[in-house]
């Protein structure tokens, strides 16, 4: 069997060591499954609304732990670890209506392997008359 956690994953576990606890522990100090820790874990999920709560109870930096700054110090801002490039994208995304930045998401997700592409996002762009256009 090979490993297939992600550096998230990875960085949950280091958490988890550094507190002393394990997955059902943790699961149980935040009141859900054992599983939804473990999908985090081996990178089933990458987008866990337990994220935050995860990082806050595990007193690390949500940035950490998501891979984006190097120190866990739970005072890290996101933008410690940004480029000007990175900032300025999450200025744009904020700025979307909340149905253009699911769709977006959805599109981002699906170009990092994060799901499986959905036909309206990534099928054939239809041309004037309606035929696809490759």
């Amino acid at each position: 069997m090979f490993n297939t956690m992600t550096a998230t994953g990875k960085r949950l576990v280091k958490a988890m060591e550094m507190r002393g606890i394990d997955q059902s522990t943790l699961a149980r100090g935040l009141g859900v499954t054992q599983g939804a820790i473990s999908k985090i874990v081996v990178g089933r999920t990458s987008n866990s609304r337990l994220m935050p709560r995860l990082a806050t109870y595990l007193g690390v930096s949500l940035p950490w732990l998501l891979g984006v700054v190097d120190s866990p110090d739970p005072d890290v801002s996101i933008e410690d670890g940004l480029d000007a490039e990175s900032l300025e994208f999450l200025e744009q995304f904020h700025q979307l209506a909340p149905a253009d930045r699911r769709a977006l998401m959805h599109i981002a997700r699906s170009m990092a392997g994060g799901v499986r592409p959905s036909e309206t996002v990534h099928e054939a762009h239809r041309g004037y008359r309606g035929r696809a256009e490759n």
